[in-house]
């Protein structure tokens, strides 16, 4: 990012300006490491002949640079740059520590291109954290090695809902995903602003597109199967009481491992209805070897869901990740090992952090850009 800074001085100035190692001069732009400073925080001393950035990380220097660059915007449309800088002093830091942001690609593919324009101002607004959400009813994303089918088949669907018109499908084929190398791409993309990308694989829910891919992860007697053309909620999920079902999500989370750096995976968890595994006879078969019943305000169903949370939030552990989940999770007996991310309003994600929980907050009365 020195040599992307470089080049704003030398388009703001009007002249080529050049990096080189620090040694205590009296004119230009310093660059001092301070490990007493937090990190992503900084400090930036600008006085008449010396521009003098503080930071104890990568991170704290990028976001310094990133407010240079905002002092250099027009003051106004149609206003030429400033080319000089105000004398000021600026400490700065974090007041949270995940500034995200959510793009669903699943129901409205981007391309790489377009991404990577999000990617770049997600950091001039300092945000480090892109939440990829790549599969869900109505497209399969990622590429999987492993399972050819849930981009051969899953990442198209026959038509898309017109407006807010219920069953509806305007009938233009649509879809689309990621190759593996392109994920890579974007990765380091990401990397080189500060920014870790989450990715978003959904199960038990939200997982129409798997099914048409791989029916066999379905309950009996639900299928056919077909990608969602609609939005809203499928009655038809994975089915938790088949041991394969299971496992095909932890191959396919054992890939997203590899190909994610960042600390989070999110899985779902959200809005899965239970009907069909009340009738599954594999469904049933493990909620009686678990030994789960119905108590008061939760069912047994509610209990084969927190299994499959659990197993998986241990499963993420032992590679080194932490699982997010969406409120609907946080039943699970996972505790410690999974994030909540509370998005219907501020009462769960505030239940969940006085459980001892990490949460993040994303109420969708204040974070829903569509709403």
């Amino acid at each position: 990012f020195i040599r992307d800074f470089s080049d704003l001085l030398s388009q703001a100035g009007r002249r080529k300006c050049k990096a080189r190692p620090f040694r205590d001069v009296r004119r230009g732009i310093a660059f001092v490491v301070d490990e007493t400073i937090r990190p992503e925080g900084y400090v930036l001393d600008i006085s008449p002949r010396e521009v003098r950035i503080e930071a104890s990380s990568r991170a704290g220097f990028f976001y310094a640079v990133q407010t240079i660059s905002q002092l250099l915007l027009p003051s106004c449309e149609g206003a030429p740059a400033p080319r000089t800088l105000p004398c000021c002093r600026i400490e700065d830091g974090p007041r949270f520590g995940y500034r995200g942001l959510m793009i669903d690609c699943s129901r409205h593919f981007f391309s790489v291109e377009v991404l990577k324009k999000h990617l770049k101002i997600m950091a001039f607004y300092k945000m480090n954290r892109f939440h990829w959400h790549l599969t869900d009813d109505q497209g399969w994303r990622l590429e999987i090695k492993k399972y050819p089918a849930l981009t051969e088949v899953g990442s198209r669907r026959e038509g898309t809902q017109v407006g807010k018109k219920r069953n509806t499908c305007d009938g233009i084929p649509y879809g689309g995903f990621y190759t593996q190398e392109q994920v890579r791409d974007i990765v380091q993309y990401a990397d080189s602003l500060c920014i870790s990308i989450v990715p978003e694989i959904d199960f038990p829910g939200h997982f129409l597109a798997a099914l048409a891919s791989y029916p066999e992860l379905g309950c009996s007697g639900s299928a056919p199967y077909k990608v969602g053309t609609g939005w809203g909620i499928s009655r038809q999920v994975m089915n938790p009481g088949k041991e394969s079902a299971v496992r095909f999500i932890e191959d396919v989370l054992a890939e997203v491992s590899e190909l994610f750096p960042g600390e989070y995976i999110h899985i779902g968890g959200d809005e899965c209805p239970r009907d069909e595994w009340k009738t599954d006879p594999d469904c049933q078969a493990r909620i009686e070897t678990l030994g789960l019943a119905s108590q008061p305000g939760r069912t047994a169903e509610d209990g084969l869901q927190s299994y499959l949370t659990d197993r998986i939030c241990r499963f993420l552990k032992a590679r080194g990740k932490r699982a997010i989940g969406w409120e609907e999770a946080m039943s699970s007996a996972a505790g410690q090992d999974l994030t909540i991310m509370a998005w219907k309003g501020m009462r769960k994600g505030i239940e969940a952090a006085r459980s001892g929980m990490d949460v993040i907050m994303t109420p969708n009365n204040h974070c829903y850009f569509n709403y």
